[in-house]
């Protein structure tokens, strides 16, 4: 099911899949964000309600990512028959390929430097 293209997906597959592309991409927004305020608090060494709101959305991608090797939207598009995926729609097959993994250390790599500032005060 998930060879189909998008002409093919039935009406109701294809009222899902642009519902999905939609949650995805508000996500996407909401985690670059949360990632731009997680390296302010890095660059400025300096805590407070956003950061503390920017870190658990952080968290739970981040793990989902390590758990399911891939964003558990991108295997929702999957599943209801869309073979893009988001990152697909506007990016090249080579760069999308990289684009998850990327994710997942400059992520890990924020929350890391995030640890040494609160520990090196």
């Amino acid at each position: 099911m998930s060879d189909m293209s998008e002409a093919t997906l039935t009406a109701k597959n294809q009222l899902t899949v642009s519902l999905i592309r939609f949650l995805h991409g508000l996500a996407v927004v909401v985690l670059t964000i949360c990632l731009v305020l997680l390296y302010y608090s890095v660059y400025t060494k300096q805590t407070g309600l956003w950061l503390i709101l920017a870190i658990p959305p952080l968290m739970i991608e981040l793990v989902l990512l390590l758990i399911y090797k891939d964003c558990p939207l991108t295997l929702l598009h999957h599943k209801y028959g869309d073979s893009t995926g988001f990152f697909g729609l506007f990016l090249p097959e080579k760069i999308v390929r990289y684009v998850i993994p990327s994710y997942t250390i400059i992520t890990s790599l924020g929350i890391s430097l995030l640890i040494c500032n609160y520990f090196n005060k």
